[in-house]
């Protein structure tokens, strides 16, 4: 399935209606890598660039922004959904789903400026919907796992 052309139909049919300022709840895996990519294409990104992370995740980056000190950038510097910095045409495709109970695996093949990236969300139903545990690179020449990156090098470098 071509995801970005799917995308309005999927989050508009899956979002749950979110009070203004809150951050949106999802009912399923699928809208929730839906509503991840969304801004790419008509560059609606939220406020917050954590909001669809798992507490346990907010928490990795905080603690390892607080280690990073006074950076300007901040620990990411990069975006984790298209494993780069900068975007141009960006589509993702959802290659697969695994859920089990409140916890869900999302296959996603990324494209971005004509090279494709393989990314695994690691996804856990909490009271606040489909959150993101966890991403993972799972292909390329340096594959890596945020929470792992988060844990052991504040400053991935």
């Amino acid at each position: 399935m071509r995801f970005s052309a799917l995308v309005a139909l999927v989050v508009s049919a899956l979002l749950v209606a979110a009070p203004a300022g809150a951050a949106p709840v999802f009912e399923t895996p699928e809208a929730l890598i839906a509503y991840a990519y969304q801004p790419y294409g008509d560059d609606s990104f939220p406020d917050d660039p954590f909001e669809l992370f798992a507490p346990s995740l907010r928490k990795l980056v905080a603690d390892a922004n607080a280690a990073a000190g006074d950076s300007e950038v901040g620990v990411l510097d990069f975006d984790p959904f298209i494993d780069a910095q900068d975007f141009g045409d960006v589509s993702a495709t959802i290659d697969s789903v695994r859920q089990s109970g409140d916890h869900a695996r999302v296959a996603v093949t990324v494209a971005n400026f004509g090279e494709t990236a393989r990314m695994d969300f690691a996804l856990i139903e909490t009271g606040a919907g489909w959150l993101i545990e966890d991403i993972i690179r799972i292909d390329g020449d340096y594959p890596w796992q945020l929470t792992e990156l988060l844990a052991e090098n504040p400053l991935l470098n």
